[in-house]
């Protein structure tokens, strides 16, 4: 009889052929490896944990804000609405505040909330804050308050598709919003 490596747990004879069956040791190996790489994919499930914007936009009192304007949150592949008057709402000194959370997700390289009415005709011009959140978003405290980084109509749809219009302006109007947000 032929004497096997210890590797190999048992061999069967049939008819001239010799089939090999795994070890313990093999079997551990596998398992070990298997686990490995659910543990791999599990932390990188973790790595991709939900963080949460916190946005707020206030308008001065003596302004106000009129009761069909929506806060639209825009990303590479979709956008949440929200009216304002659904929001959260304080006063701070001279100002109305308004507050409103989403969640964030790794991998969007885009990231905008977009302040518009809701009603026909539209003359007035949408205000755009572009958000410069990173891919793979960290907490952070609140911003500083500003202004929209410019004006334009059909906002909503130009920066889902990445239209520059020519009607975009960054003169904004000295009665706009002003934005700040913090991420957790």
């Amino acid at each position: 009889m032929k004497i096997l490596p210890k590797w190999i747990s048992g061999y069967e004879a049939t008819h001239g052929r010799m089939v090999l069956m795994e070890s313990d040791q093999f079997m551990k190996l596998k398992n070990f490896l298997l686990i490995a790489a659910l543990l791999v994919f599990a932390l990188a499930a973790f790595a991709d944990e939900k963080k949460i914007l916190h946005v707020e936009i206030r308008s001065a009192k003596t302004v106000g804000y009129d009761a069909a304007t929506y806060m639209a949150f825009g990303t590479d592949d979709m956008f949440e609405f929200d009216a304002l008057s659904s929001m959260k709402q304080r006063e701070d000194g001279g100002f109305i505040v308004l507050q409103n959370s989403y969640s964030l997700h790794s991998g969007d390289q885009r990231h905008a909330i977009i302040v518009y009415v809701n009603r026909k005709p539209r003359n007035q011009p949408e205000q755009v804050f572009l958000l410069p959140i990173p891919r793979m978003p960290e907490p952070m405290d609140w911003t500083n308050w500003q202004h929209p980084n410019y004006v334009e109509t059909n906002a909503v749809s130009n920066f889902r598709f990445n239209y520059i219009p020519p009607d975009r302006s960054t003169n904004v109007p000295p009665s706009s919003f002003e934005l700040r947000y913090k991420v957790e």
